[in-house]
């Protein structure tokens, strides 16, 4: 894959981060087929699985780490889902980034912060996290490998 974005570790790392996430936000909506793609027609409204599966993978394969998928959900039992970057053993993340945080009110658009995400406090019931070079074997659903791959593809044909 030609990245159009590698992480440097002598630039700002948030500044990389966001950069790749903002191409990631642009080749969804240009996915083939999203339209009728049941996890991203209504993006970011019920795209945070999908997204975050698309992005933590992405992430990894521009060196910006091995992020951990984190699935939560609310007192009315809805479901949210980000990526936290961690270092191993680390109670608290360093790093919390959530895609779909503006399907939200009060987010207006996604996010990047040091630390927690301020919706893992609204969202901290039955709280599931894996490692998103874990997660293929224990959740791998074909609409969400297609669609990484068709960001895959996009972000490949950007770069060259």
């Amino acid at each position: 894959m030609a990245p159009s974005i590698q992480y440097d570790p002598s630039k700002d790392f948030a500044g990389q981060v966001e950069s790749l996430a903002w191409q990631v936000d642009v080749a969804i909506f240009e996915l083939p087929g999203r339209a009728t793609n049941y996890w991203l027609k209504d993006y970011p409204t019920d795209s945070c699985s999908n997204v975050s599966y698309i992005m933590g993978h992405v992430l990894a394969d521009y060196g910006f780490g091995d992020w951990t998928w984190v699935e939560g959900s609310n007192e009315a039992s809805y479901g949210h889902t980000w990526l936290e970057l961690r270092e191993y053993g680390a109670a608290e993340p360093l790093w919390s980034l959530d895609s779909t945080a503006h399907q939200f009110a009060g987010f207006e658009r996604p996010f990047l912060v040091r630390g927690p995400s301020p919706l893992a406090e609204t969202h901290s019931n039955d709280t599931k996290a894996h490692r998103i070079s874990l997660l293929p074997r224990c959740f791998r659903l074909s609409a969400y490998v297609e669609s990484l791959d068709g960001v895959r593809a996009i972000l490949s044909a950007s770069a060259a």
